[in-house]
């Protein structure tokens, strides 16, 4: 797959769309709200939700980010780091419902660092997708805006030197990201979890390196993502 004016990927991008660390209640709630439009509403999954908004009991240890259209501010998609859980009865939240699936053959836990793994989930965009060549515009495509979101995953677990990333989600996704430069490996098969999915794994060194090798276009976008979703830290450095 080739998206029309690559070269214009990142300045496309920044004009049309933020993407930002969700650090208040409301960017958190405006998360929270398109999960719910797209997962409880459209999908019609059973979801814990009230007043609009999808949320559960691994929101509040987890680092949640949000991307919304620059004009309106209006929020189009979101996902979460969830981070290790400290105590209680599991490690991260797909130790009930991934864990389970993993081929041991495929992947070795004892080169695991539990204290340095995050879990990547509610990873979602809700914004019109239009065919890449009826306008020429990446930026409209979901396909496009869903890399955003997984080169932001990037972006996140490379600043925070995450050692482990797991995510369960739809194996479409993971041949997605990887031709993109965002590789994941699936370590388990598919099974059934709200659809069809698969446990996926990879590392903050490994996506440090695979940063490195991105053709020009889509480094440039990962630069952008990346300034947007720290410009808060280092505009702290500067003052």
């Amino acid at each position: 797959m080739r998206f029309s004016n690559e070269d214009d990927l990142a300045s496309n991008f920044n004009e049309r769309y933020q993407i930002l660390i969700a650090n208040n209640d409301a960017l958190r709630n405006d998360a929270y709200r398109v999960r719910y439009q797209v997962f409880c509403k459209k999908l019609g999954y059973e979801m814990d939700n009230r007043d609009g908004l999808e949320s559960d009991e691994f929101d509040r240890d987890s680092l949640h980010i949000l991307l919304r259209e620059r004009g309106s501010l209006n929020p189009v998609g979101c996902f979460r780091l969830v981070m290790p859980q400290r105590s209680g009865r599991i490690w991260l939240p797909f130790d009930i419902y991934g864990v389970p699936h993993v081929d041991r053959s495929l992947f070795n836990w004892n080169h695991v660092n539990h204290a340095r793994s995050v879990e990547v989930s509610r990873l979602v965009i809700n914004a019109p997708a239009r065919r890449i060549g009826t306008q020429g515009d990446a930026s409209s495509n979901s396909s496009f805006l869903v890399t955003t979101l997984f080169y932001a995953v990037s972006a996140m677990v490379i600043r925070l030197n995450v050692e482990n990333v797991f995510m369960v989600i739809e194996p479409s996704l993971g041949r997605l990201t990887s031709r993109f430069g965002f590789k994941l490996d699936q370590i388990s098969p598919p099974f059934e979890y709200y659809g069809q999915r698969a446990t996926f794994t990879t590392t903050g060194l490994r996506a440090h390196a695979e940063a490195l090798t991105l053709k020009t276009p889509w480094r440039h976008l990962l630069n952008v993502i990346e300034q947007q979703l720290f410009a808060e830290i280092s505009a702290q450095r500067v003052a």
